[in-house]
């Protein structure tokens, strides 16, 4: 099962355990999607369960990205080379309020000696930046299609869901004046991810069920004066281009926002069936 990390705190999830730990052999933490070549990220709680009897000792994916090429942290406003010892603000894992000091999360744990040699880290532009502008005065050309954007269809077909929101002028005045990676200036306190644009060698926060809402979260367009379509936020997700969304605008955001990262689906599925096949359970 997968959930919000604070579930791993719930008693509710506890009392299930300790319920089911007499024929389940359980593990249970949280993952970053980033980790895993998702280009946000994404923080989840994962319980695995596995058959006492199967003799297997579940246990959570290992990262298969991280790599040395640099990503912007927002955090720092920079570029930095990503390391175990920077992870977390490079990343911007979520606070952890309320945590015991054992309950803390660290994104670092279980990656192996040598991280730089994992794949790189997929950014904002690798899963959007081939996608049409929709800003006729962007200077900026269309990038090229990246590994990450061919593997979900990139160039195969005009990509669906990929239309601006139709924000008001004051919104669109005032989104025009935030720096690539930062966020707005103002007197006014917004929450830290308000108002905030993406960089294109970052990568995206979590995306929510309304990400069209520039005041919602850091889902400002890098270049453009917009937050990003359903579209790109399916790209951030891990969506390929052939899946068209169909109804009103909320819910076709819902339905991407609410949805699982399909490349952590793959990776938590490709580790469980090597777990089982190593004692012939899948035979």
């Amino acid at each position: 099962m997968e959930n919000v990390p604070a579930i791993l705190r719930r008693e509710e999830l506890r009392a299930q355990e300790e319920a089911l730990e007499g024929r389940f052999a359980i593990k249970a933490g949280i993952v970053n999607a980033a980790l895993h070549g998702l280009p946000q990220t994404r923080e989840r709680a994962v319980v695995i369960g596995i058959d006492r009897e199967l003799g297997v000792e579940p246990t959570l994916p290992p990262a298969s990205h991280l790599g040395s090429a640099e990503v912007f942290a927002y955090g720092l406003g920079d570029l930095v080379t990503p390391t175990a010892a920077n992870l977390a603000k490079t990343l911007g894992a979520s606070p952890q309020i309320g945590a015991r000091h054992e309950e803390r999360y660290d994104p670092a744990d279980g990656l192996p000696p040598r991280p730089d040699l994992l794949r790189n880290l997929i950014t904002v532009w690798d899963a959007i930046g081939d996608l049409p502008s929709l800003d006729p005065g962007r200077g900026v050309p269309v990038a090229t299609p990246s590994e990450y954007a061919i593997a979900l269809g990139a160039g195969e077909r005009d990509p669906a869901n990929h239309e601006a929101w139709g924000h008001a002028e004051e919104t669109v005045a005032r989104l025009a004046s935030i720096p690539e990676g930062d966020r707005l200036k103002t007197e006014r306190r917004y929450y830290s991810q308000a108002y905030a644009r993406l960089h294109r060698r970052g990568l995206s926060r979590t995306i929510t069920t309304n990400f069209h809402n520039a005041g919602c979260g850091r889902f400002t367009h890098p270049l453009e004066s917009r937050t990003i379509t359903v579209r790109e936020a399916a790209r951030l997700q891990g969506i390929e281009d052939d899946f068209s969304f169909v109804g009103h605008g909320a819910l076709q955001e819902r339905l991407v926002g609410n949805a699982f990262p399909l490349p952590l689906a793959e990776s938590i599925g490709r580790h469980l069936a090597s777990q089982l096949d190593s004692v012939g359970a899948l035979d």
